[in-house]
């Protein structure tokens, strides 16, 4: 008879990997993650080539269909939400939107503002619009023109480690023998990734005529629209600020209502009113209260909760942090960790991310953020005053705490900024 986790007198059931960006390895277990190896084959057809990602809910693959020799990400969700995953998918089986060469279900692909306002035109919401789920495409005419063998030498071998159980008993059968990271991306000498921008993740959407309850919804808390976070149903409205801290993490590569406290409504909503004051939050969410979780009580309900307190400081969009862009410069390293993390990427990807490591100032280079380098930040190169101008426009129409005062997405697709050419004119 299997043992279950909770019958286990360790704390976790399985021992960390030695290196990061691997799916929660707890989550191995009945009603879990399906152990996926490299080399399976799935429905006759998928076989399983590397490791794209992993959420909460799934782990995403490269798979080859070997029935029309073409590649796919194959998404493996989590077995306890397996029976009800399709019903979920309210946007991406809607006809206007499934048969849309314009938008980004599965298989299409479009600009990520856009396509917002196009999910919104049809009366659907997202209800899930992180950075996580607004993803840039491989490159369609490197995956076909290459020969399998071709492209699998250009990805290389994947990074896996051997999965280790506290009690010493194998991890088969709930978890796998190995665990394989993410594929880089970034690492081939020739780039992988296109320029387009592909929306995914539809298991949280909804008609936004019928929305589902706040705390049905499983996005990351420092995401959440104010009136989320005082107990209020999702709409359109709520999207956008989605999209909106999606825009700002994007572009400056930093969070905007978060810090490592902010794991729960209660909290998100402090981050907010700090960075939007107190003025304007209405009567009504100032006397909101939240439970021990963080969560907001409904009204007559038994547990009182404790009341919401305002921030005692406040940090306005206007002055926020650095927003900075790469430059070239390079040198040796003593070490070779360091060095590694000071070359810059490949060529064809410098004009789409950057890497701040690679950025030498003054001879000296970062090696992560924190108090010690905002005189380096300082000296970073900004953008220019013209688009800052134009980014907090758009930011302070979408931020505003009444849903109705917000801009649509459409409004946003409109706005100036992204007007703006990759020079920032």
């Amino acid at each position: 008879m299997d043992s279950s986790p909770q019958d286990s007198p360790w704390p976790s059931t399985y021992a960390p990997c030695d290196f990061g960006g691997y799916e929660t390895l707890e989550n191995y277990e009945p009603g879990g993650f399906h152990p996926v190896r490299i080399g399976d084959v799935y429905d006759g057809r998928y076989r399983v080539v590397r490791k794209l990602g992993a959420g909460g809910f799934s782990t995403v693959w490269l798979a080859r269909d070997v029935l029309d020799s073409r590649w796919i990400a194959l998404k493996m969700a989590i077995a306890r939400d397996s029976a009800t995953y399709e019903s979920k998918l309210v946007a991406a089986i809607h006809t206007s939107i499934a048969e849309s060469p314009l938008f980004a279900v599965p298989e299409r692909r479009f600009w990520a503002a856009r396509a917002l306002a196009h999910l919104h035109a049809n009366g659907l919401c997202h209800g899930d619009l992180t950075t996580a789920n607004i993803v840039v495409c491989l490159n369609e005419a490197l995956l076909t023109a290459s020969p399998e063998s071709s492209l699998l030498a250009l990805l290389g071998p994947p990074n896996t480690c051997t999965l280790y159980t506290y009690s010493g008993e194998p991890p088969a059968p709930h978890g796998p023998e190995t665990i394989v990271a993410p594929l880089d991306s970034c690492a081939p000498p020739t780039t992988l990734l296109s320029r387009s921008i592909c929306i995914i993740d539809f298991d949280q959407s909804f008609e936004a005529s019928h929305p589902p309850a706040a705390k049905q919804l499983g996005t990351p808390a420092k995401y959440l629209a104010p009136e989320l976070c005082v107990g209020l149903p999702p709409s359109k409205a709520s999207d956008v600020w989605a999209l909106g801290w999606a825009i700002y993490r994007l572009r400056s590569g930093e969070d905007l209502f978060f810090d490592w406290d902010t794991t729960c409504p209660g909290s998100a909503l402090w981050q907010a009113v700090r960075a939007m004051g107190e003025e304007k939050l209405p009567r009504e969410w100032r006397e909101t209260r939240f439970d021990e979780d963080g969560r907001s009580v409904a009204p007559g309900a038994e547990e009182e909760g404790q009341p919401f307190s305002n921030p005692t400081d406040s940090w306005p969009l206007g002055e926020r942090g650095e927003v900075v862009q790469m430059t070239e410069e390079h040198a040796p390293a003593m070490f070779a960790d360091d060095a590694a993390m000071r070359v810059p990427y490949p060529e064809g990807l410098r004009g789409m991310v950057w890497k701040p490591t690679a950025v030498c100032v003054d001879g000296w280079y970062m090696e992560g953020y924190g108090d010690e380098t905002d005189e380096m930040l300082k000296a970073f190169p900004k953008i220019e005053e013209h688009e800052a101008a134009l980014l907090v426009d758009l930011l302070e129409k979408i931020f505003a705490y009444d849903p109705a005062e917000r801009i649509t997405a459409e409004e946003v697709a409109r706005h100036p900024w992204f007007a703006l050419d990759d020079h920032g004119h």
